[in-house]
């Protein structure tokens, strides 16, 4: 396993290489080593790999990513080609192409990402005047037979059923009424695209603001969380925090009930989020890890080993697209969503993390 800086990885694999030979080595990597010439130039020049295995291949979905163009120049001069994933259409079928077209070096789809895309999928927008045209891709129901027999004719299926013993998955919404200034706020954000929250601090209105759909829809999730970003004059926002946050209560009352000589998990995606979680944990007395973009990967290894194999610490803290990949936490049986993102990916993966073999 390769791991640290670049030149590190190039030396571990250098010195296995000569000491296995070309058939005795198995390197194992990130994509993101992969974005590094140098790290790009030994595999192609003198590591040479036989075989390329892809984890989480829908990792490479996008066609146009540096991420992608690396794999397939590794892996049009591999003898095999493997992809692996558990979720390989998180947007639409688009998705499917650069994942077959590394594993068959587009046998199933062709080498053209254009000409997949015109095959299978429709512009509806394609009409609409140049002044107000966006692309609107939508698969074509009549390709739909075609699509499913050539994956089918280069992919297997396992679901976890039908290979692992697993208990079962249950899963339960907990709903939550917000505090009256809350809900002033969130009608208001929703209805007008600005609001006004007391800043406590400094005991004066400030205007929180969108100013398009999409930073409408993130004001909104703050403002459920408990909290939003306001604007200062002359400077940069910053968060105000609301005197109740009954989301924080909720977790609470859920840690109260079950937390008790067992492990749980807790994922959030704001700064914010992580304070509000870790302020319930130490006001239980739960000793907890972190890790999330503001832990560094060190750091990160250790919180999951504490975790994993220290009595003492009980809670685990981080971020879906953090903690979602790569780490085994089916020390636990629990995990809460004090909030979510806006992929699905992150969302399966870091669910994934306790529910897999050895649940």
């Amino acid at each position: 396993t390769l791991q640290g800086p670049v030149k590190k990885r190039i030396l571990a694999a250098r010195n296995a290489f000569n000491r296995n030979g070309p058939r005795g080595t198995v390197l194992i990597t990130n994509y993101e080593a992969l974005l590094n010439k140098g790290f790009m130039d030994f595999l192609m020049q003198d590591f040479k790999p036989a075989i390329v295995v892809l984890d989480e291949i829908h990792k490479i979905k996008n066609p146009q990513s540096k991420r992608f163009k690396a794999c397939i120049k590794i892996g049009d001069k591999a003898e095999l080609r493997y992809g692996l994933t558990g979720s390989p259409i998180l947007r639409n079928q688009m998705d499917l192409y650069t994942q077959f077209r590394f594993v068959d070096k587009g046998e199933t789809f062709g080498k053209s990402f254009t000409e997949f895309k015109y095959k299978y999928f429709i512009d509806t927008n394609a009409g609409m005047p140049k002044n107000s045209y966006f692309p609107n891709w939508k698969f074509r129901p009549s390709m739909s037979t075609e699509l499913s027999e050539k994956i089918g004719s280069m992919s297997m299926s396992v679901v976890k059923s039908e290979c692992l013993d697993l208990p079962p998955l249950v899963k339960q919404k907990v709903f939550v009424t917000m505090a009256p200034d809350q809900k002033r706020a969130y009608k208001e954000m929703s209805r007008d695209l600005v609001t006004f929250i007391r800043d406590r601090k400094d005991d004066v209105n400030k205007p929180a603001v969108a100013s398009m759909t999409l930073t409408k829809t993130l004001r909104l999730m703050q403002i459920a969380s408990g909290f939003a970003s306001v604007e200062n004059e002359g400077e940069e926002n910053t968060n105000v925090i609301f005197e109740k946050n009954p989301k924080a209560d909720a977790l609470q009352e859920i840690l109260e009930q079950h937390a008790i000589g067992r492990k749980i998990i807790v994922w959030a995606i704001f700064k914010e989020d992580y304070k509000a979680v870790a302020r319930v944990f130490k006001k239980l007395d739960i000793k907890y890890v972190e890790v999330h973009g503001g832990i560094s990967a060190k750091n990160k290894d250790k919180a999951v080993e504490d975790f994993n194999n220290d009595e003492t610490v009980r809670a685990f803290l981080g971020h879906p697209k953090a903690g979602g990949i790569g780490i085994n936490l089916t020390i636990s049986d629990l995990q809460v969503f004090f909030s979510r993102g806006f992929s699905l990916e992150d969302d399966m993966q870091s669910e994934a993390r306790n529910y897999r073999g050895g649940s």
